[in-house]
């Protein structure tokens, strides 16, 4: 159940960026979430709809960021 969550938060907060792969898993999820557990599939949605996730950035520049940077990244 947990993975519905993530998948819908992901979507949410941004999308997976240029990885189409992530995009068609995190999108099958997202359908089936709700059959599952709608509940907790819906407050996933709505965390992720007011943060980022870390797909755009770049692996070296999200590297070189500081733990309390991601943070604030992610909570905007």
């Amino acid at each position: 159940m947990g993975e519905v969550e993530t998948a819908a938060w992901e979507l949410a907060s941004g999308g997976c960026g240029p990885y189409l792969f992530y995009w068609v898993d995190r999108a099958l999820f997202l359908l089936v979430g709700p059959l599952i557990a709608p509940r907790k599939v819906f407050s996933a949605w709505r965390r992720g709809w007011g943060q980022r996730n870390l797909y755009r950035i770049p692996p070296k520049k999200l590297l070189a960021m500081d733990l309390c940077e991601v943070r604030d990244y992610v909570t905007r």
